[in-house]
């Protein structure tokens, strides 16, 4: 009964987890149009009211996940996980005012067939999730196989941010964008506001930013991702056997935990840094994707989540996974066509708008290359984008 009491809560908990997400988008898309109009910095996140009520949903969303880990295996938790996709496609549109199609349909249902299929293998072994001790989990942790994944975990999350903070620091005003903290120095008659606009003239916009390093920020929080949740579900043990009167933080539980508290806000801060320069349908899709491939291969080696699966096990959880990451792919062909018509009728016009009766735009544009293109861009009744194309 507690493994279906564990999956209730991880649905609760990813569609928290979601909106919580959107909202705080809205809150850096909203502060970056209202900046841009006073021609000032964006206002750092912390000092945004919109994203402490997204922070406050996510924190909820993210609690309810935390005890479902106590209450069955941190892959099936994951997986259900996936759920949050499914309602970013339906709330999204709506929240950030983009325009729904019959892709946000189709993608959605191959993501729910996908975790049905997936969490099937998982919950048909008959498998119950054991109560770990604080011993137990100590000899998980220093299992050869285990130091190994986490290790690559580890420095595939040091690679990414070295190769974002070299980027950022080659481009200042990217830094302070990406940042916030230094927001005052471009303010009119601060002291080295010339020096940080001028520091490098062929800086990019963030609109322009090269697809390697907005993939580098999401697989940073998604590593850091992996980590809080490995950790989370032996910290969640831990607390749950102490609070019934066994003691476990002895040793090395007191390590375990600490990576927890620690790498929580660390993801929580990489999320934000990511969601600064990536649209919303690049960044949760391309995460979940990072952070399901981590925790199921970490989290699946070092609880023994795989144990008792045979050969038709395999195939349907294999078959659930291909098929919930192609309902993401299908998910993310959105971003395209959403960037597009930002740059068109907002972000980066390099030439005269030319606005049709019809409230329609076409509007030279910057191209990833650095050039231009002319970028069409069809509206419905309500102002929402309806159609993109290149002229």
């Amino acid at each position: 009964m507690s493994i279906y009491g564990g999956l209730v809560l991880a649905l609760v908990g990813s569609t928290g987890e979601s909106l919580g997400l959107t909202l705080q988008k809205l809150s850096h898309d909203r502060e970056l149009a209202k900046a841009t109009e006073e021609d000032r910095a964006p206002i750092f996140y912390l000092k945004q009211k919109m994203w402490w009520l997204g922070i406050f949903v996510f924190a909820v969303g993210n609690i309810l996940d935390f005890i479902a880990f106590g209450l069955t295996g941190a892959s099936v938790v994951i997986v259900v996980g996936c759920w949050a996709l499914v309602v970013n496609l339906y709330t999204a549109p709506k929240i950030l005012h983009e325009k729904r199609s019959i892709i946000d349909l189709i993608a959605g249902g191959m993501i729910i067939a996908g975790i049905s299929l997936a969490v099937g293998a998982l919950l048909s072994t008959g498998r119950e999730d054991p109560d770990w001790t604080a011993e137990e989990l100590v000899d998980r942790f220093i299992d050869p196989l285990v130091l190994v994944l986490l290790a690559v975990v580890i420095v595939l999350a040091i690679v990414s941010y070295i190769n974002t903070r070299m980027y950022a620091r080659k481009y200042p005003h990217l830094h302070m964008a990406l940042t916030h903290h230094d927001a005052h120095k471009s303010e009119p008659g601060a002291e080295g506001t010339e020096e940080t606009k001028t520091d490098n003239p062929d800086a990019p916009d963030i609109e322009m930013i090269s697809a390697s390093i907005r993939y580098q920020h999401v697989l940073l929080s998604a590593c850091v991702g992996t980590l809080t949740v490995v950790t989370a579900k032996a910290t969640s043990e831990i607390l749950v056997q102490t609070a019934s009167g066994d003691n476990q933080f002895k040793g090395f539980a007191f390590v375990i935990v600490a990576i927890f508290l620690f790498s929580l806000p660390a993801q929580l801060h990489f999320i934000n840094v990511s969601l600064m320069i990536n649209d919303a349908l690049f960044h949760i899709p391309v995460f979940y994707v990072f952070w399901q491939v981590g925790v199921t291969v970490v989290g699946g080696v070092l609880y023994k989540e795989f144990v008792g699966f045979e050969a038709w096990h395999w195939v349907l959880y294999i078959v659930g996974i291909c098929i919930l990451f192609a309902g993401i792919k299908v998910a993310s062909k959105r971003l395209a066509a959403v960037e597009k018509a930002m740059r068109a009728d907002a972000l980066s016009p390099v030439g005269d708008v030319k606005r049709h009766s019809s409230g329609n735009v076409v509007s030279p544009t910057r191209n990833s290359q650095g050039g231009s293109e002319e970028v069409k861009v069809v509206y419905d009744e309500e102002r929402r984008i309806e159609h993109v194309s290149e002229v």
